[in-house]
């Protein structure tokens, strides 16, 4: 999972190879979503 407002630790993942599968609203303590990321290996 990644903080939506995490652009560059999104663009760091998608560099990677990791690509969105998902949305978690209100993840974080301070009512922020996650962004769910994976990688296929």
């Amino acid at each position: 999972e990644v903080r939506v407002s995490n652009q560059i630790a999104q663009r760091l993942y998608r560099s990677m190879g990791f690509f969105e599968i998902g949305f978690i609203p209100l993840y974080y303590k301070d009512g922020e979503g996650a962004m769910v990321m994976r990688k296929a290996l």
